[in-house]
């Protein structure tokens, strides 16, 4: 009895519940289609003053239309109502105020339909102003270059914010600006462009940045890789000691331009080697490097290339240690051996005494003077000291297998043992050497009474930039060199040129560098006498002496310029030779001097450059002072005068 109870109880509250529902849905129903439209709040954030849209809406779903009317009007900006987007939605375009120091707005609106109209809703604006803001690229790369070589690039800035943009750019690194003025001052929408060029003066990958002054500011970084303006190596250059025990190498000059380059070297301390060089395009020169100083520890010093418009380079080079070197063999890696044998010519360019052991393979022999031949021979050299062993194989053999001769190292303190070369030996027949050797072609013949040319090494052709082909040198119009090395004594060196060679000087290699015959006596603090064969067709006064002087650059760096003595006698000699007398030399110093003769198209001719070493200037009361030889012989005719008096 009390189950039935609770379930008849719990049929009549779910009935009640079902009625209540109903009910409320009809009111809730009536409700909304009864009353008028519910407008919705607006909140806008503007980042400008320019005119903006804003939409309307009411809230819920709408049977009929709904009709938006402005109630005010703004109390800064302005707005007017757009035609209707749907039942639910309109649209106002405002246009804000062009005083900056408003930062906020608002108006109102309301909605109606045909049960009545809502009440008010407004919209809130909030305007924040952007300011000036500029546009400028991230990146300038001004690609690849030359040292020297100048290039200009365009960089543009605009205004893409809503205030004026005023400030000044500054640059930094090896770019320069074009433009006079580094201001700008643009409006919105405004556009400028400033053009920045650079002239590097050294290689390597050069960095650089262009700030903006304006608020907020902006930065440019700059990019340029910078090649050198000429090719030279090997970098370090490691001079070697020869057999007349001076130490020498070779540079490589290697010109990928388009236009003919001139340049000049200078060493620190001083190296024999020519002081001017001029290069075509497409063109490589190997130039001789001497040091002729006996010392027997490791040098190291700088090779300066320089050109006429300040573009340098600089290179290392280094006198190694002299040890025990065995000298003869670096560019030997086969030997043909005939029947007479073959002589090997070795010595010791280093400046202690070494032992090497020679091994060869098979039927080849190896001999020295006071030794039997053998396959194994142990040579002692001191510095300096020659032999010439002999490699020979049986005769009478007619065909003999290759065979190798290897040079070891003896063991010593500062060297470690071990196999230096091996060379492969190779036996024929002289008839057979002499046909198998090549054809040379004979040397182009320079113009007589001119040094000969610099020996070109082989390379392979150079792209030049120029799109125009560059035609070949002519046979002889053109020397490669006018620069005869220091070591070269030949007899074409000495003689001067005669007034009928001065047009082939200017045509094929002017300025040149001759050499021949430089004296250099009585060398005091401030003076030194030059003493050296008249060139013919070369007065004494059309010569010029200059010395050499180093001073800071704009940039900082050192550079070194030539100017005139003018403190400079010219005199003949009872023996036709032509004598200066250099003054104004400083004292207790080496100084370059170098000897101009007359102007010859865009220059003059080098006839000599050498280094001076003045003495320290005398004490005050020294007997080398001029004034003291004045004052005692007045003194002494004083005395003199002074007692004859006394006589009469």
């Amino acid at each position: 009895m009390k189950r039935l109870l609770q379930i008849a109880t719990f049929c009549a509250v779910a009935c009640s519940m079902d009625v209540v529902a109903s009910v409320f849905n009809d009111r809730k129903s009536t409700l909304f289609e009864s009353a008028p439209p519910i407008p919705a709040a607006v909140r806008q954030l503007l980042t400008s003053r320019e005119p903006v849209r804003i939409f309307l809406r009411v809230s819920g779903f709408q049977t009929e239309p709904a009709t938006f009317v402005l109630r005010d009007e703004p109390e800064h900006g302005s707005v007017r109502l757009l035609p209707q987007l749907s039942h639910e939605w309109a649209e106002v375009e405002y246009t804000p105020p062009k005083d900056r120091s408003v930062t906020s707005d608002s108006f109102k609106f309301a909605a109606s339909n045909s049960k009545g109209t809502s009440s008010e809703a407004t919209v809130q604006i909030q305007i924040k102003d952007i300011g000036p803001r500029l546009e400028v690229p991230q990146i300038l790369d001004f690609g690849r270059l030359r040292v020297g070589q100048s290039s200009q690039a365009a960089l543009a800035l605009r205004n893409t914010g809503d205030e004026v943009a005023i400030g000044t750019l500054s640059v930094s690194g090896a770019w320069t600006l074009e433009e006079s003025s580094p201001n700008y001052q643009l409006v919105p929408g405004q556009s400028q462009t400033f053009h920045l060029r650079l002239t590097p003066l050294s290689a390597g990958n050069l960095e650089g940045q262009v700030k903006f002054g304006s608020t907020p500011s902006r930065t440019t970084y700059l990019l340029a890789k910078v090649e050198e303006w000429i090719g030279a190596g090997p970098d370090p250059l490691e001079l070697r000691l020869r057999e007349d025990r001076s130490r020498a190498t070779e540079l490589i000059l290697c010109n990928e331009s388009g236009v003919t380059e001139t340049v000049f070297l200078q060493s620190e301390p001083p190296l024999e080697h020519p002081f001017m060089v001029r290069i075509p395009p497409a063109q490589s020169f190997a130039i001789p490097i001497n040091y002729r100083t006996q010392v027997p520890n490791e040098q190291v010093g700088k090779l300066i290339l320089s050109s006429g418009d300040n573009r340098r380079r600089v290179l290392l080079w280094r006198v190694p240690p002299l040890g025990p070197v065995l000298g003869g063999l670096d560019s030997v890696n086969s030997i043909v051996v005939s029947s007479g044998g073959k002589r090997l010519p070795l010595w010791n360019e280093g400046g202690r005494t070494g032992k090497w052991v020679l091994q060869t393979s098979g039927p080849f022999k190896i001999s020295a003077p006071t030794k039997t031949a053998t396959n194994h021979l142990e040579i002692t050299l001191a510095p300096g000291e020659r032999l010439q062993p002999v490699l020979t194989f049986p005769g009478k053999m007619q065909a003999i297998a290759p065979g190798t001769l290897s040079v070891h190292q003896a063991r010593h303190p500062l060297l470690a043992p071990g196999t230096l070369k091996s060379i492969v030996l190779t036996a024929r027949r002289p008839q057979d050497i002499v046909s198998a050797e090549p054809r040379v072609p004979s040397p182009i013949p320079a113009p007589e009474g001119l040094p000969t040319q610099v020996p070109v090494r082989p390379r392979m052709p150079t792209v030049v930039p120029s799109q125009t082909p560059i035609p070949p040198p002519e046979p002889v119009a053109f020397v490669p060199s006018a620069i005869l090395p220091a070591n070269n004594r030949s007899k074409s060196a000495t003689e001067s040129p005669s007034a009928g060679t001065i047009q082939s000087i200017k045509n094929a290699f002017l300025p040149g560098v001759l050499l021949n015959g430089l004296t250099i006596t009585d060398v005091t603090h401030h003076s030194a006498k030059l003493t050296f064969p008249a060139p013919k067709g070369i007065r004494p006064e059309q010569i010029n002496a200059q010395l050499r002087d180093t001073e800071a650059a704009s940039d900082g760096q050192l550079q070194s310029l030539w100017r005139d003595l003018p403190h400079t006698s010219h005199s003949t000699g009872a023996d036709g030779k032509i004598v200066l007398l250099l003054e104004g030399l400083p004292p207790e110093s080496t100084v370059a001097i170098r000897l101009l003769g007359p102007p010859l198209g865009s220059g003059r001719i080098a006839l000599h450059q050498s280094d001076i070493t003045t003495h320290s200037a005398p004490a005050w009361f020294s007997p080398k002072r001029p004034w003291i030889w004045a004052l005692g012989s007045g003194a002494g005719l004083i005395l003199v005068l002074g007692r004859t008096r006394r006589r009469f």
